[in-house]
């Protein structure tokens, strides 16, 4: 599946869990002939004006940044907010206008605005937004000013919101803040400071943050080496998937602890399953910088699934790489992963 199907998978995934009508006539204009259309237009069949929501819940649905995302309102990603954005700016347009004291309507109204490229205009309402006490708008403008996107580079303003955003309670602020002291490496008490933020972060469910502490700890910066793997493992099940790959890689080369290609394999079907498809194209384009033994056993598990039925050579090849796109696809047994 290319990142154009993916897309379409998102796009489908996301339709089925808002019911939202935009989103279900987006895909049928992307995909008109793809492997939902018709379940789409049973479903903007199905879906009466009277079930719609108001704009204010239109914006949420359409706009949520997804690490704000909740099981009702499960978030959007970039690059699918920009398909839509004309809508999204309309709903959030008229939630605004509904709510004008409300930060959270400026702040998604200016998500929406960025990803229809209006720059300008989303960092005018990102500020207001971070003036009203919005911890998303604080990190997004905060972004913009540290890599001078849209705006003048300015640093030290970056950080003064990371700094007031994670003071009341943003984990991406802090991670983001974290960062930046760890960069510097010149002054001890930053980087005793940036390791406390990332645990902090981590202990309160930023998968993201359990992997950077992951990468400390392969770096032997935090922790022990050894102790890499169990982040990665629990950023990966706290839903990072990136650290499926990370694990797999420290058991395929037995980095810091004993090599095991048995539990690498498991790594990389977990990984290939959840991520965003790039597991799957590194394998397909660079599989032979994995061990062979890492292959076999990927392939073996393949095979006990009913997926794969080449040679267990540890060589890839089109028929690895088509059992593993079959098996992100959903089209596989979980009993590959025992044994």
């Amino acid at each position: 599946m290319g990142p154009h199907q993916d897309s379409g998978e998102q796009l489908w995934q996301l339709a089925q869990r808002s019911r939202l009508t935009p989103l279900y006539e987006s895909y049928l204009r992307t995909w008109p002939t793809g492997p939902h259309a018709a379940d789409a237009r049973r479903m903007l069949a199905e879906l009466s004006s009277a079930d719609q929501p108001g704009p204010a819940r239109r914006c949420e649905l359409l706009a949520t940044h997804p690490r704000d995302g909740t099981e009702t309102t499960p978030g959007v990603p970039f690059e699918l907010l920009a398909r839509d954005a004309a809508q999204a700016i309309g709903a959030c347009e008229e939630a605004m206008r509904l709510d004008p004291r409300q930060a959270k309507y400026a702040a998604l109204l200016a998500r929406a605005s960025a990803a229809a490229g209006l720059r300008e205009r989303a960092v005018a309402l990102y500020s207001l937004a971070a003036e009203r006490g919005d911890l998303r708008a604080m990190v997004s403008l905060a972004l913009l000013k540290e890599t001078g996107d849209g705006v003048p580079q300015d640093p030290q303003g970056a950080r003064a919101l990371y700094e007031r955003a994670a003071a009341a309670g943003s984990a991406d602020a802090a991670i983001n803040l974290a960062v930046a002291l760890l960069e510097g490496q010149q002054d001890p008490a930053d980087r005793a400071r940036g390791i406390a933020l990332m645990q902090q972060a981590s202990a309160a469910g930023s998968a993201i943050a359990t992997f950077n502490l992951g990468v400390l700890a392969q770096e032997g910066q935090f922790g022990d080496p050894g102790d890499a793997r169990a982040l990665f493992e629990r950023a990966a099940r706290e839903g990072e998937p990136r650290g499926h790959r990370a694990a797999a890689v420290l058991l395929d080369e037995g980095r810091g602890i004993p090599r095991d290609p048995s539990r690498a394999a498991v790594q990389l079907l977990l990984g290939v399953a959840s991520d965003d498809g790039s597991l799957l194209r590194e394998l397909a384009e660079q599989g032979r910088n994995w061990n062979p033994e890492t292959l076999i056993s990927l392939q073996q598990r393949l095979a006990r699934a009913g997926l794969y039925r080449g040679a267990a050579d540890g060589i890839p090849g089109p028929a690895l790489h088509n059992a593993l796109e079959t098996w992100r696809n959903g089209g596989f047994d979980t009993s590959a992963l025992s044994g």
